[in-house]
């Protein structure tokens, strides 16, 4: 078996959808002699911010001196971008090691219908044991209580924002999906909470008050304060059981503040038994200081500016305007602005486009290379009918990036060239700026346009429940 091989059988799995449950999950890690009971972990589901957060705490814990596993989804551009060990992407020929071990326990067990997401799971949990890691930060796939990760038993859990998303698989309403969400708090064990809607606390803290949980909520016990937001990064002063001044995070957007006060927490009642305050405060400084996590209000290039936000909801596109309007036009009110746009059409894509489209100088519409993305015609229709006319649409990804480097005035040569010499590069006043958004999926495609090695890139997750799982 090599690579592409062990990568084919594993999005072959797809073909079994998505089954929620943990019963599948139980028994192939009983398999591989639960390999998530030999590691620490730290456990984190949310609609937005779970990324971020999930990558400003496994820098800490990384500062901090521990061997730290981080499990994230979806990937960008390659597979191994999912499993990192001190942020460090799994090898290929570990992948192939693997798999190979997985896939006969399971044909030896008579185990199949195996899904995706289970068996990358159970891999992910395998390859941590394996390598003898410390503590993982582990990122629900979808959802919380029946997601597969939720077979561990974390030293904390965290849930970051919620908000409406998957909504056939979850519930189309904000508190059915918090219950949800608030299936990975477990008895006894510490959640921290980011900021949330009021009915959404209220059924956290009573499942919290359930399970005889400790829960740690955002703005009643501890908060920040903003010292500062530019294109590079913020800063903020932290209160709580830990007070920290001029915590430098170099992650985009004013909502980065209560994602990292989040983390702070998090990683805080992580280590709060294990250093003197002191050591924890410098490592929770030190290693937000060297935290990256890309395709979210990441600036690739500056001369020319490309900005790529992986915004897939309302309230994630919400977050993009409002950075745009802050750190885009409100000091160069006459700057043009371009989108690249492409929307999977399970998605609330009117929300996902009302609040970009006023910021909008003119807008290609185009859809990745597989079946769940919208038709570049649809997501135009629905601009249309919220009264903007300035877009046209094309047939696929790089289509659609000549064309809106085209209105932009930039050749695509321009941006590869940029994003060379990022570090040296600044934001000139009123420089048009081009906007990537709407899919990670899509963000992947144009950074392999741009240059980024592709590694079997017609690959995709395609979520789509089972028929036993629709009830």
């Amino acid at each position: 078996m090599n690579y592409s091989n062990a990568i084919e059988f594993i999005y072959g799995l797809q073909k079994f959808g998505l089954k929620l449950g943990l019963e599948r999950i139980t028994k192939i890690a009983h398999l591989l002699g639960n390999p998530q009971e030999h590691f620490h972990s730290i456990h984190i589901a949310g609609t937005n911010g779970k990324g971020s957060v999930s990558a400003m705490i496994s820098f800490i814990l990384i500062e901090a001196g521990f061997k730290t596993g981080l499990y994230t989804s979806p990937h960008l551009v390659s597979f191994t971008e999912r499993i990192r060990i001190d942020n460090k992407a799994i090898t290929e020929q570990e992948i192939i090691t693997l798999t190979i071990k997985l896939k006969t326990l399971l044909q030896e067990a008579l185990i199949d219908s195996t899904t995706f997401f289970e068996f990358v799971t159970a891999l992910c949990f395998d390859y941590f044991k394996t390598n003898k890691v410390n503590c993982a930060v582990i990122e629900t796939g979808l959802g919380g209580r029946l997601d597969a990760t939720n077979i561990l038993r974390p030293k904390v859990s965290v849930i970051t924002k919620i908000g409406i998303d998957h909504a056939e698989y979850l519930g189309n309403t904000i508190t059915k999906i918090a219950s949800e969400k608030a299936g990975i708090i477990k008895e006894k064990i510490p959640v921290i909470v980011s900021k949330q809607e009021f009915p959404v606390i209220k059924i956290l803290r009573e499942k919290a008050q359930k399970e005889n949980a400790p829960i740690y909520i955002y703005e009643d016990d501890f908060t920040a304060i903003l010292r500062e937001s530019t294109i590079k990064g913020i800063r903020l002063d932290f209160k709580g059981p830990i007070n920290l001044d001029n915590v430098y995070v170099p992650l985009c957007g004013r909502h980065q503040l209560e994602n990292s006060s989040t983390a702070i927490m998090a990683a805080f009642e992580y280590l709060r038994d294990k250093f003197e305050k002191d050591k924890i405060a410098h490592f929770i400084s030190s290693g937000l200081s060297k935290v990256t996590w890309e395709g979210r209000l990441q600036f690739i290039s500056y001369n020319p500016p490309l900005l790529i936000d992986g915004a897939h909801n309302p309230q994630a596109s919400q977050t993009l305007s409002e950075f745009i309007k802050n750190h885009l036009l409100e000091k160069s009110p006459d700057r043009e602005v371009f989108f690249l746009i492409a929307i999977m059409s399970d998605k609330d894509i009117k929300g996902i486009l009302s609040p970009l489209l006023p910021q909008s100088t003119w807008t290609v519409f185009t859809k990745v290379g597989y079946n769940r993305s919208a038709q570049p015609e649809e997501l135009s229709s629905v601009a249309s009918s919220l009264g903007f006319n300035n877009h046209e649409t094309a047939v696929n990804v790089s289509e659609a990036l000549s064309k809106i480097c085209l209105k932009a005035g930039y050749c695509i040569s321009d941006y590869k060239k940029a994003m060379v010499n990022i570090q040296d590069s600044v934001l000139k006043v009123n420089e048009p700026v081009l906007i990537v958004t709407g899919s990670f999926y899509l963000i992947g495609e144009v950074l392999e346009l741009l240059g980024k090695e592709a590694i079997l890139r017609d690959l995709r997750e395609d979520f789509s429940i089972s028929e036993a799982n629709k009830k």
